[in-house]
């Protein structure tokens, strides 16, 4: 097995440190063929732990970890399988699972409700709403929905509203990542150190607008949402993107943030133009 596989799999299993983190990230970089096995067995865990494709959590994974660990374990055979062969009956599951999320009733992906997916996507119990609004709060024009990929002057506000389905998820941080991978603070303000308490119900704003001329600059701009039945601090949130920013991750690829505690997270990819 080559260490590329076996990274692979502690990645995909018990979890890898900083430094084991920013090596596979390198070797991934520099082997196609290692990223694509790397990506196909990602997604197979995600489908198998009942999830869309492109979305997962820390205890899923750990889950998968202890299911390879007690597939290892119980191996009567000296030689060792490929990481394939060990992960293969996640593939069955897999399998099903995906046809149950083909067959998710359609409407689910047009109520503005769903958490940051591909073509499969489930419904989210806790999702963030981003709006531009041209002009000043008190002299605007109607504001306009963002989706994916739009894209907002550096003259707009920008709005915030949440949703949330799921009564036990009581605590919402917001906060914006721009090309530097610098995070900028939304909710809670700069002011405040934990989570914003959030209810559920219809969606709901999340207060004033943000003056996006004030610490914004033109480029990519990912608006992340971090849903909890906890209060996450700041300084957990902080250490969660700077882990990343040490392991070289593009703010265009940052798809969650290793924090504990999140139950579910909401990513929306902007364009800030001048």
């Amino acid at each position: 097995m080559s260490r590329a596989d076996r990274l692979i799999e502690r990645s995909l299993g018990e979890g890898l440190g900083p430094e084991e983190e920013r090596e596979l990230r390198g070797l991934l970089r520099a082997d196609a063929d290692a990223r694509a096995r790397y990506d196909g067995l990602r997604a197979v865990a995600r489908v198998a732990a009942g999830r869309a494709p492109d979305e997962a959590t820390d205890a899923e994974l750990d889950r998968l970890g202890a299911a390879l660990r007690q597939r290892r374990a119980a191996a009567a055979a000296p030689a060792q399988p490929s990481l394939a062969q060990r992960l293969w009956p996640f593939v069955a599951v897999a399998t099903a699972a995906t046809a149950v999320l083909m067959l998710w009733p359609r409407s689910v992906h047009h109520d503005g409700r769903l958490t940051r997916g591909g073509g499969v996507a489930a419904p989210a119990l806790c999702s963030v709403e981003a709006y531009a609004v041209a002009g000043t709060p008190d002299d605007a024009a109607a504001p306009r929905r963002l989706g994916p990929g739009d894209r907002l002057r550096l003259s707009d506000y920008l709005q915030l509203r949440y949703y949330s389905a799921d009564p036990e998820v009581r605590w919402l941080y917001v906060f914006g990542l721009d090309a530097r991978m610098q995070p900028l603070d939304y909710y809670p303000r700069p002011d405040a150190a934990e989570s914003v308490p959030i209810e559920p119900g219809d969606p709901q704003s999340m207060g004033r607008s943000i003056r996006l001329e004030k610490r914004h600059q033109p480029g990519p701009l990912k608006v992340i949402g971090l849903c909890s039945r906890v209060p996450l601090h700041r300084e957990a949130v902080l250490r969660g993107v700077a882990t990343m920013r040490a392991a070289a991750v593009g703010v265009r690829a940052v798809d969650h943030v290793p924090v504990d505690g999140v139950a579910q997270t909401t990513v929306l990819d902007l364009e800030v133009v001048p």
